[in-house]
């Protein structure tokens, strides 16, 4: 054997007794903590252990009267879970839609008063373009009567 086989090997032959000494100098002087250390050994024992023909009977003779109403009170539990569910995501719909309908009427008021804006700019620009024009229509008018003699 190597010599890591050989201290593995009895790394595991002396882990029991240090997993004693540990339990004995945990509990040593705590009742309730050598209780608790001994239900669960006896629990992981009962694990362990096949489940026998007796105890399947009484498991299915018990599970009629015990498992039927903890199923329907399970069920009315989840009926309420449920209602109150659909009633909290109405009141979510609800909110949104408010919430949607009021941008809704905001994003038109603003539609409106920018459609009024381009409207008044154009009427501004044509009356501009307007007034360019019979400005240079009068400059070129003035530059016309300037350039041609008058006839005499």
């Amino acid at each position: 054997m190597s010599d890591r086989a050989s201290s593995a090997a009895h790394t595991l032959a002396e882990a029991p007794g240090r997993i004693e000494d540990r339990v004995e100098s945990g509990t040593q002087g705590n009742p309730l903590a050598a209780g608790a250390v001994a239900f669960g050994v006896g629990l992981l024992a009962g694990s362990l252990t096949p489940v026998t023909r007796a105890e399947t009977q009484v498991a299915d003779q018990l599970s009629g009267p015990v498992v039927e109403p903890i199923q329907e009170e399970l069920g009315a539990m989840g009926q309420d879970v449920a209602q109150a569910a659909q009633e909290h995501a109405k009141e979510a719909v609800s909110a949104t839609t408010e919430s949607a309908r009021t941008a809704a009427q905001d994003l038109q008021g603003q539609a409106a008063e920018s459609a009024q804006q381009v409207r008044d700019d154009a009427r501004q620009a044509g009356s501009d373009v307007a007034d360019q024009t019979r400005a240079a229509a009068r400059q070129a008018r003035d530059d016309a009567s300037q350039a041609v003699p008058p006839d005499r």
